[in-house]
């Protein structure tokens, strides 16, 4: 099993003053769903129905340490979680965890995007499809190029969690170019073809997992 409590903490200390946090193993999580949230999981096999509801659970964990009472977060029609009025989140899961982050709205932030990974080298014929020229270069020159190519992955999918609820627009991996501080933990995403301004984050390799947070200021 995951060494959850290390994850939680090292999530705390991504996320942005003004945001909260919060993490679940699916296999200990009871059915908390509300009504409202079924319908996207009504053909979902047992796994994906577990991560599912160990997502809602962090999400409204997260919500509530914001000081929001328990409520549905339904899904959208392209599966997107719909937050409630006044905030903004992200939530993420991997086999063995599931991870939120959440923060008010308006605020500070104006969108996040979170994104949890098992920490292994990606696969080495998928690289090309994931990282750009300028990224791919950068693997050369790295000592464990396998597992940060798997870390870019990670933090391209938590850029697309934060851009999508602002533009509306699905990306592939190649629209977005990352320059990473392996050393701070940090790195800056330039998006093709987009009206938003260079985005930042964190990310973090701990017990296990990759952990990559993107957040737009407002």
């Amino acid at each position: 099993m995951s060494d959850a409590p290390a994850i939680e903490k090292a999530l705390a200390e991504l996320v942005p003053d003004g945001a909260a946090s919060a993490r679940r193993i699916p296999e200990t999580v009871g059915d908390t769903l509300f009504p409202e949230e079924r319908a996207a999981i009504a053909r979902a096999v047992p796994r994906r129905r577990a991560e599912f509801i160990a997502g809602r659970a962090c999400a409204r964990h997260a919500l509530f340490r914001l000081g929001q009472p328990a409520m549905a977060i339904p899904s959208g029609p392209d599966r997107a979680p719909i937050w409630p009025d006044g905030f903004v989140g992200s939530i993420s899961h991997c086999e063995d965890l599931a991870i939120a982050v959440v923060a008010r709205c308006p605020g500070a932030i104006r969108s996040l995007g979170v994104d949890i990974e098992p920490a292994c080298p990606l696969e080495a014929e998928l690289v090309e499809n994931i990282c750009t020229a300028a990224e791919q270069r950068y693997l050369a020159n790295a000592a464990n190029a396998g597992l940060l190519a798997k870390t870019i992955f990670s933090i391209k999918e938590s850029v697309y969690k934060a851009q999508y609820p602002l533009t509306h627009t699905m990306l592939e991996f190649l629209d977005v170019e990352l320059v990473l501080d392996a050393t701070a933990g940090r790195f800056d995403a330039v998006v093709a073809n987009s009206a938003l301004p260079p985005l930042g984050g964190r990310f973090r390799i701990e017990a296990g997992h990759i952990l990559a947070l993107t957040y737009i200021a407002a």
